[in-house]
């Protein structure tokens, strides 16, 4: 058989058609692009933690800025809820922020008094968390959750110490690391300082920090404080000192770090003999 050879006839679409096909192709160009828009659940909102541990001392400092997104929306120049907080006493630091919005406590050029003061029972476990703001704020839940069922079952102290709340919050980190919390913690109180990343690894160190601007404030400490000859895991040097030497610190970063300014707030507790001391210390940063 002799094959038939068809004559070639050009296509031509009508107007609709064109139009209906450009129409097609815009629908998807715009599904392409929404489907391939990546899901950020995260924001960082800043914050600056640090930890000194001293012999029958702790103190903890942050500064109370709070960042948006990109890092140049200024959300707020007085955030404290979520940054320090304790963990069995849900008061320890109420009224804090509280006064910082209402004007009551100011500061001035060189040091504050204590906002408070005052001998109390307990020695107080603290925890600064910087990071996504509302990560923080759920972790702190979580842990006061997880703390008060293992004292009510028995498995903790009704005061855990600073090595019961690590271990605590260690566990709780590890136990999102599928999704998890997008912050980065301390841990201060008599018994040491430990510092954590987001999935639930720590160690005990005699100074500590995380949060935005960790990169220039850590390598000042290491300078500004040695360790205790008998014992690493604490600084050689006196309460005053230590203080000094974080302020110090932290104003020379806020210089550098936009996302750090404002106030800087230092949560002291010592223990002199059967008595604990707790002071809380306000100095000014920049403003940016």
């Amino acid at each position: 058989h002799q094959p038939i050879l068809l004559r070639e006839v050009p296509y031509r679409s009508s107007p609709n058609a064109m139009n209906t096909k450009k129409t097609v192709s815009i629908f998807l160009v715009a599904f392409a692009t929404l489907s391939t828009a990546s899901f950020e659940p995260y924001e960082l909102n800043g914050g600056l933690i640090s930890a000194v541990a001293g012999d029958g001392y702790s103190i903890i400092a942050t500064d109370t800025r709070m960042i948006g997104p990109g890092g140049y929306l200024l959300s707020s120049r007085n955030y404290l809820s979520s940054r320090i907080w304790s963990v069995g006493d849900k008061g320890l630091m109420d009224g804090v922020e509280a006064s910082f919005r209402s004007g009551s406590v100011g500061v001035d050029k060189h040091m504050t008094p204590c906002m408070k003061r005052g001998d109390i029972l307990n020695e107080p476990t603290m925890i600064g968390a910087a990071g996504c703001a509302a990560d923080c704020e759920a972790l702190k839940r979580a842990i006061r959750a997880d703390i008060k069922k293992s004292t009510q079952l028995g498995q903790i102290s009704s005061s855990p110490g600073a090595d019961q709340v690590a271990s605590c919050l260690s566990h709780t980190l590890y136990s999102r690391r599928g999704f998890p919390f997008y912050s980065f913690c301390c841990v201060a109180g008599i018994g040491g300082v430990f510092v954590f990343d987001a999935i639930g690894s720590y160690e005990q160190v005699a100074v500590a920090s995380a949060g935005t601007g960790r990169e220039s404030l850590q390598p000042i400490l290491d300078r500004t404080f040695r360790s205790s000859p008998s014992d690493r895991c604490r600084v050689d040097c006196t309460v005053d000192e230590a203080i000094h030497g974080l302020v110090k610190a932290y104003r020379s970063v806020s210089e550098r770090e936009i996302g750090v300014g404002d106030k800087l707030l230092l949560h002291v507790v010592e223990k002199l003999g059967n008595v604990v001391r707790r002071k809380i210390w306000v100095f000014p940063l920049k403003k940016h």
